[in-house]
């Protein structure tokens, strides 16, 4: 069943099953339901997962994940999913030589409401952006695309209540009796090349998010996702672009893997154990690269 997107309504709590459009990140980072980032947590351990997104985490133990890598990889996204809200959100400072200037300081203190960013920080986010809309691939989806919509849905085998946050989905793909939904995800990366790429997918599980929102969103909408592109683009001059659809094998292993977390979270929920690493001693090897074979006992 096509459901129709909603407009996000402040203290109005989301859907169970639906897609919100304008919902602020803030928010929908505070709503109970899992995330692919909950399930990244889940597949290190268990006990990583509770720790983490199952308790009260102390501010003393909270870590800062926004790395000027990350935080770069965000002005990026802004600047090209969301160009009209980069300046309410960020401000640009003046071109000093390090931010502990006078001059930086007082003008951080004169715009409390928006984060400052250096000229270099600003010149290189629009960069990328206009190379990323360059790319065939890449503005066909924003044309008409949503960008930054919140999808939930409830998971049919375990129940449990799912979230998923695509950078731009354009669900007009298709005909108007049997439409279907394209979704862009933008990543900024030091290499883009093909190897590069296969590196960062296996490092951070990009084919689990692939995999995720696909099946997430078109649970949440009613609307088939017909493809799932990914978009690199290198964070240094000259912004070079790669576009990548994740492979079926690839899609085939996520699928398998995030069924097999999302059971085993609700199974750890249901018994309240959240197992972490082994505890008991047992023999280990070198790994193949350092002269070892490799083998697990």
């Amino acid at each position: 069943m096509n459901r129709t997107p909603i407009a996000y309504i402040e203290s109005t709590p989301p859907p169970d099953v639906g897609v919100v459009i304008g919902m602020p990140n803030a928010v929908y980072q505070r709503v109970d339901a899992v995330s692919q980032t909950q399930l990244k947590a889940f597949r290190r351990s268990p006990f990583h997962y509770h720790a983490r997104h199952g308790i009260f985490v102390p501010d003393v133990f909270a870590t800062d994940d926004e790395t000027a890598e990350k935080f770069a990889g965000t002005l990026t996204h802004c600047a090209t999913l969301e160009p009209e809200a980069f300046p309410t959100r960020y401000v640009v400072g003046p071109d000093v030589p390090t931010r502990a200037a006078k001059a930086w300081k007082d003008f951080v203190a004169d715009n409390p409401d928006r984060i400052a960013i250096t000229p270099r920080q600003h010149a290189v986010a629009f960069a990328q952006a206009e190379t990323l809309r360059r790319i065939d691939a890449v503005a066909e989806i924003l044309l008409g695309g949503t960008c930054e919509a919140s999808a939930f849905w409830i998971d049919p085998a375990t129940g449990l209540r799912c979230r998923c946050r695509p950078d731009c989905v354009n669900p007009h793909f298709g005909t108007p009796h049997a439409p279907m939904a394209m979704i862009l995800d933008v990543k900024s990366t030091k290499d883009a090349s093909r190897r590069g790429v296969q590196a960062s997918i296996a490092r951070y599980g990009y084919h689990h998010q692939c995999e995720w929102y696909s099946r997430g969103y078109g649970a949440a909408s009613g609307i088939e996702v017909a493809g799932f592109i990914f978009a690199f683009v290198e964070a240094d001059y000259p912004f070079a672009v790669s576009v990548f659809e994740v492979d079926y094998e690839s899609w085939g292993i996520a699928q398998r893997e995030n069924r097999d977390a999302l059971d085993g979270l609700a199974a750890c929920r249901a018994s309240g154990v959240w197992p972490g690493y082994s505890t008991e001693p047992e023999p280990i090897g070198l790994p193949r690269w350092a002269g070892g074979t490799g083998e697990t006992y």
